[in-house]
């Protein structure tokens, strides 16, 4: 019988400890430029140490115009990476693995957070995007 404390073999051949993983969440814990904060880090310090196999990051929106959130995690930018890897490194010291919730807001993205970039949509569908515009399409 299978219990949570036993291993798992993913298919990409990387093993967890155990069968406890961390969630996506949205927690609100980076700096409104997107880095992760001392904060952030500490948490993830504190869940990894904590036995989680497998940390996931909140979401991290990839674009500067997808932004959901105030204290969103970014990961479109160079200056995002030195904290995603501090994740990472305080995910393997523990011996979990880490992973990175990809987000993008779409049409659903706060305007008052991106200023005055352009919210996009995933369709030109009304009613699926409020009729934003899609990236790479011609506007009518």
């Amino acid at each position: 019988m299978t219990i949570l404390t036993d291993p798992l073999t993913l298919a990409t051949g990387s093993v967890l400890q155990n069968r406890f993983a961390l969630a996506p969440l949205t927690n609100q814990q980076s700096y409104e430029d997107g880095t992760a904060s001392e904060h952030g880090l500490h948490w993830c310090e504190q869940l990894a140490a904590g036995g989680y196999s497998m940390l996931t990051t909140a979401a991290a929106n990839v674009q500067p115009n997808g932004k959901s959130f105030a204290g969103q995690l970014g990961i479109f930018n160079d200056h995002h990476i030195p904290g995603l890897s501090a994740m990472a490194e305080i995910a393997h010291r523990h011996g979990a693995l880490a992973s990175v919730q990809l987000h993008h807001g779409g049409a659903f993205a706060r305007q008052d957070l991106i200023g005055s970039g352009t919210l996009l949509g995933p369709s030109e569908d009304e009613r699926i995007s409020g009729g934003l515009p899609r990236p790479g399409r011609p506007q009518p």
